[in-house]
C-alpha cells in the first residue's frame, strides 16, 4: 500500500542529456557556453521537457572528457562567455580585436577542435585578466567584497590556482612527473606558494576564471530554475589521479589501487579505468568533508544529480596499479569466505 502511494505521488518527467559545449549559438565563441544554457532552458521549455542532464562541467584541462576532472570543484574556463565578462567591457580595442580574431577560427567550424580551443581562448582569458588585474586584486584585498567572500567559501580554489600554476610551469605534465619537491605536498608547501608574491598574479589569474565562471554558471542556471525546468547535475564518483585533489589530498585516495568493473561477458578482462580508489576510513575520519563539500559546491547550480556509477558507495572492483586490465581485481569491501566453509556448504573441493 505505502508502495502504491509512492507510485501514485511520482510526476512523470521527459528531459534531455547533453554535454554544455553542445549548446553553441550565435554569441558563443567556437563552443556553447554557460550562458547559451538559458537560450536552451527556454527551448525546453516550449518542447515540453522539464529536465536538462548536463554532462559533467569541471576542468579536465587537456582532456576533452568531460569524466577525467582535474578538481572536483573548479568549472571549466572553456565554457566561459569572455564577452559577457564584466571586465570585457572596458578592456581596449586591442584585447576586443583578439576576441574577434578568436570568432573568426573557431565559430565556422562543424566540430570544435578541443585542445586548440582551450588553448586559444585561456590566452585571450589570460590578455583579459592582465588588463584588469589591479582592480581584481583591490576587490580580492576587500574582504566585503563578494570576490573575498567567494574565494572565503570556497577554499579549494587556493589548492587548484596552485596547482593549475605548477601545471603549466611544467607544461601540462601529470604532477607524477613534476620535480620530486612538488610531487608528496604538504598543505603548508601549498599555503607557502599561494602567499608568494612573486607568484600572485598567476594564482590569481585562476582564481579569477573560477569566480566569472561560478557567477555566469550559477546566473544561467538559476534562469533556467526560473523557466520551471530542473537541471540535474553528473557526478562521476572517481577522481583522475593526475587532478588538484589527489595531489593536495593523497589522504583521501590509495594510488596503489584503481576503480574499475569486473571480467563480464562483454569485457572478459574487466574495465581498468585508470583511478585511484578512496581511502573510505580516512574521508570518515573528516566526517565525509571532502564529499560534503562537493556535493555542497554542486548544489549551488543542481536541483537533482546522476552519481556516475553510485554503486562506488558501497562496494568497488579494484585492481593493483600495476595492472593493465582488470581480471585480477577484487570487490572493496568484501565478506571473506575460507575453502573449509564452502566444503562445509557442500561444495567439493575439487570443482
Amino acid at each position: 500500500r505505502s508502495m502504491s502511494n509512492v507510485l501514485s505521488s511520482i510526476v512523470p518527467m521527459t528531459g534531455v542529456a547533453i554535454p554544455l559545449g553542445a549548446l553553441k549559438t550565435k554569441k558563443s565563441c567556437g563552443i556553447g557556453e554557460y550562458p547559451d544554457l538559458v537560450t536552451f532552458g527556454s527551448f525546453c521549455k516550449k518542447a515540453g521537457l522539464s529536465i536538462i542532464q548536463l554532462l559533467p562541467v569541471n576542468d579536465t584541462g587537456t582532456e576533452s572528457s568531460p569524466y577525467s576532472a582535474l578538481s572536483a570543484f573548479a568549472l571549466h574556463p572553456i565554457y566561459i562567455s569572455i564577452e559577457s565578462l564584466p571586465d570585457y567591457k572596458s578592456v581596449p580595442a586591442a584585447e576586443k580585436k583578439k576576441v574577434k580574431m578568436l570568432h573568426e577560427k573557431h565559430d565556422g567550424r562543424q566540430r570544435y577542435n578541443y585542445r586548440e580551443l582551450r588553448e586559444d581562448k585561456l590566452a585571450v582569458l589570460q590578455s583579459i585578466f592582465t588588463c584588469c588585474k589591479d582592480a581584481f586584486e583591490e576587490a580580492l584585498a576587500n574582504g566585503c567584497s563578494d570576490m573575498a567572500c567567494w574565494v572565503e567559501e570556497n577554499s579549494w580554489v587556493k589548492e587548484y590556482a596552485v596547482f593549475m600554476a605548477l601545471k603549466r610551469e611544467f607544461l601540462e605534465a601529470s604532477w607524477k612527473e613534476w620535480k620530486k619537491e612538488f610531487q608528496k605536498i604538504t598543505q603548508e608547501k601549498i599555503s607557502q606558494r599561494w602567499n608568494d608574491s612573486a607568484l600572485k598574479d598567476t594564482h590569481n589569474f585562476y582564481v579569477w576564471m573560477q569566480y566569472n565562471a561560478f557567477v555566469q554558471f550559477k546566473s544561467a542556471a538559476d534562469a533556467v530554475k526560473e523557466k520551471g525546468i530542473l537541471l540535474k547535475g553528473d557526478i562521476p564518483i572517481m577522481m583522475n589521479e593526475d587532478s588538484a585533489d589527489a595531489w593536495a589530498h593523497p589522504e583521501f585516495f590509495d594510488e596503489k589501487m584503481r576503480a574499475g568493473s569486473p571480467p563480464d561477458g562483454f569485457n572478459p578482462a574487466g574495465q581498468n579505468w585508470g583511478f585511484p580508489v578512496y581511502r573510505w576510513k580516512n574521508l570518515a575520519d573528516t566526517d565525509y568533508s571532502w564529499w560534503k563539500n562537493r556535493l555542497k559546491t554542486a548544489s549551488a547550480f543542481y536541483q537533482a544529480y546522476r552519481i556516475d556509477h553510485v554503486l562506488g558507495f558501497f562496494r568497488i572492483w579494484e585492481t593493483s596499479q600495476r595492472e593493465t586490465t582488470a581480471i585480477m581485481g577484487h570487490t572493496e569491501p568484501a565478506a571473506v569466505i575460507t575453502a573449509a566453509e564452502l566444503e562445509k556448504a557442500g561444495f567439493d573441493k575439487d570443482r
